[in-house]
């Protein structure tokens, strides 16, 4: 790969960052997805694009719109789904069916609505130092699919978790955090 294709990604977005700024990201994602074997130079230049592209180019549709965890159905995507923390799973390394390293976790998360679990992959590991249980938290531009006994929400490659303000958010089920014997 050379830099005449990272440069050329950057032109579609030189009026909203410079170039500097822009490989400043570049390397602050790389050590983000340090752990993902299949992400590219140029992978995470389309990433770090499509961010500006993407924030004035939404359709008018329900695109990351906030949906109550009662109301999520297969094949819903690109939502947005707000919560609390009530468990997250150890990290567990996999090999996929090509051979592939990858890592995985689980979330629960609780809204007064109900209980749904949240996968994580490989990409989106990195959210779990910023989040801990108990926490409420906003996660954007994820997928519902059906899971082995419920519905499941996916991160995506370019799924984000922001931690919310919990007085906002009063009616969500406490944490409770006892340990049992």
């Amino acid at each position: 790969m050379s830099g005449q294709e990272i440069k050329s990604e950057y032109e579609k977005i030189k009026d909203k960052i410079s170039y500097n700024d822009f490989l400043k990201r570049m390397e602050e994602r790389k050590h983000d997805y340090e752990d993902v074997s299949f992400m590219s130079e140029l992978d995470i230049a389309r990433t770090i694009v499509g961010e500006y592209i993407n924030e004035e180019n939404k359709p008018l549709s329900e695109a990351n719109e906030v949906h109550k965890i009662r109301k999520l159905e297969t094949g819903h995507d690109n939502i947005s789904i707000t919560g609390r923390v009530l468990h997250i799973s150890h990290v567990k390394k996999f090999t996929s069916k090509k051979g592939r390293e990858g890592k995985l976790a689980n979330m629960i998360l609780s809204d007064d609505t109900g209980e749904v679990r949240v996968v994580l992959w490989t990409e989106n590991i990195k959210f779990l130092k910023k989040i801990s249980e108990g926490d409420v938290i906003k996660i954007n531009n994820a997928e519902v699919k059906q899971g082995f006994r419920e519905d499941e929400v996916h991160m995506k490659l370019d799924s984000t978790i922001q931690k919310l303000d919990e007085k906002d958010f009063e009616t969500f089920p406490k944490y409770d955090d006892k340990i049992t014997i």
